[in-house]
C-alpha cells in the first residue's frame, strides 16, 4: 500500500472510530495501530532529517572522538592516514565521506560498523 492510501486508511480508521477505539473490529484496532506507527516513524524520520541532516553526525563523531582521546586534529587525521586537507572538509562538514573513508574510520577508531554506515 502506498503512502496515500494508507493514509486514507488512516483517516478512515479515526472517522470510524469516533475517538474511541471501541469502535472498532479486532482487526481495525490492529490496523490502526500499524498505520499510526508508521505514519509517526515516517514523521519523525522527515522531521529528524530536515533538523540533523547526516553530514553534521560524521563531523560530530570526529570531534568528539578527538575529545575523548584527548587529541589535535592534526593527530587524528594522522591515526585516520588522512590528507590534512580532505580531513578539514570532512571536520568542517564541507564533504561526504566515502566507504573507504569510513572503513579507515571503524578499523583505526574501532567504531561498529553498523553506527557508522547508518551516518555516512
Amino acid at each position: 500500500m502506498d503512502t496515500q492510501n494508507e493514509l486514507s486508511a488512516l483517516n478512515a480508521l479515526l472517522t470510524k472510530s469516533k475517538g474511541d477505539i471501541a469502535n472498532l473490529l479486532p482487526d481495525e484496532v490492529i490496523e490502526l495501530q500499524r498505520l499510526t506507527s508508521k505514519h509517526l516513524a515516517n514523521e519523525f524520520r522527515s522531521i529528524a532529517e530536515k533538523y540533523y541532516p547526516k553530514r553534521p553526525l560524521i563531523t560530530a563523531l570526529l570531534k568528539e572522538e578527538m575529545h575523548r582521546r584527548r587529541i589535535s586534529q592534526m593527530q587524528l587525521c594522522e591515526i585516520l592516514g588522512m590528507n590534512v586537507e580532505y580531513f578539514n572538509k570532512v571536520i568542517t562538514g564541507k564533504t561526504n565521506i566515502g566507504l573507504q573513508t569510513a572503513n579507515k574510520i571503524r578499523q583505526r577508531l574501532g567504531i561498529d560498523g553498523n553506527y557508522i554506515m547508518d551516518i555516512v
